[in-house]
């Protein structure tokens, strides 16, 4: 199956949690918002959202400045 995190696709054998992929693209930590097909995701809910095949994930982090 295909993902998309912010542009950039992989592919996954069977259907992922969002903690599974956002842990294979790197992303284990800190300050940032996941929207699953334009649908931002609690993070509380990051262990048990199973994604399925052409999902589009947009990782969102803070930006600071003036």
């Amino acid at each position: 199956m295909k993902l998309t995190l912010n542009g950039k696709s992989q592919f996954f054998d069977a259907n992922p949690t969002l903690q599974e992929v956002l842990e294979s693209f790197g992303q284990t930590g800190g300050p940032f918002a996941v929207a699953l097909n334009k649908e931002f995701v609690p993070r509380s809910q990051y262990a048990t959202v199973r994604l399925n095949d052409g999902d589009q994930l947009d990782l969102v982090v803070p930006m600071q400045g003036g």
